[in-house]
């Protein structure tokens, strides 16, 4: 099993309602509103480290409502967000930077 982690981050309201998935495994990527085209990506990916910003108190809670939760049952998750709060502590805000938002410049 490969340890390079599946990087994951989705845009979702807080009822649960996922609007898109954006994934990164190595050198493939998947940007898409399809959570089933989401799960066949998942399911190819050989590791078993699932790692995103805030994945653990948001991501991840929505995820498991979907037919993904399956494929994550037996994964390690990284949270990023501690990380990024322990590196650059002097920050306020730890959101990612997104191309819609310019709230956080690094």
């Amino acid at each position: 099993m490969n340890i390079e982690p599946l990087f994951i981050d989705i845009e979702a309201s807080f009822n649960s309602d996922i609007h898109e998935i954006g994934i990164i495994y190595k050198e493939d990527e998947l940007k898409t509103t399809s959570v089933q085209k989401a799960h066949e990506f998942i399911k190819y990916a050989p590791t078993k480290y699932i790692a995103g910003h805030n994945i653990i108190a948001f991501d991840k809670k929505i995820l498991n409502t979907s037919s993904i939760s399956t494929l994550l049952q037996d994964k390690i998750f990284i949270d990023t967000l501690p990380i990024s709060m322990l590196l650059f502590n002097e920050k306020t805000f730890h959101n990612l930077p997104k191309n819609y938002k310019s709230e956080d410049n690094f």
